[in-house]
């Protein structure tokens, strides 16, 4: 009996550890990380990538920068009047009403790529949609 108690303590406690280590490894992002630093944390979310990134990039940049640090990207115009054709070789077909979306922290953008600037935190993520 005593000896079931110890296993059990001894497991939780590697647990808590565990827990605790994992949070002291993984980068906090807070706005007082923005206000100190000259680079932010962003969250990206591609469909041509397995999983969610977790990357940096410097302040000021926006949502169309960040897409192209890590895709090779297709546009129709450029700068804030860009428009996102395809994501590393994915096209929306525009003939089958398709085109390239982008959430910000859940929901969809009100502006383009191309004028959303970024904030430390943000979670971005891409999707091909309908309309």
């Amino acid at each position: 009996m005593k000896k079931k108690l110890i296993v059990g303590f001894l497991l939780v406690f590697l647990v808590v550890v565990g827990i605790e280590i994992y949070h002291l490894k993984k980068p906090e992002v807070t706005k007082k990380t923005e206000a100190s630093a000259k680079e932010i944390y962003i969250y990206l979310v591609l469909p041509t990538k397995n999983g969610e990134l977790l990357t940096q990039i410097s302040k000021g940049k926006t949502a169309l920068d960040l897409l192209e640090k890590y895709s090779k990207v297709g546009l129709q115009g450029n700068g804030v009047n860009a428009f996102v054709t395809t994501i590393d070789g994915l096209t929306a077909d525009a003939s089958k009403r398709k085109y390239w979306a982008f959430y910000v922290n859940g929901k969809l953008a009100d502006v383009g790529a191309g004028s959303y600037k970024l904030q430390n935190g943000d979670k971005i993520v891409w999707k091909i949609e309908s309309y």
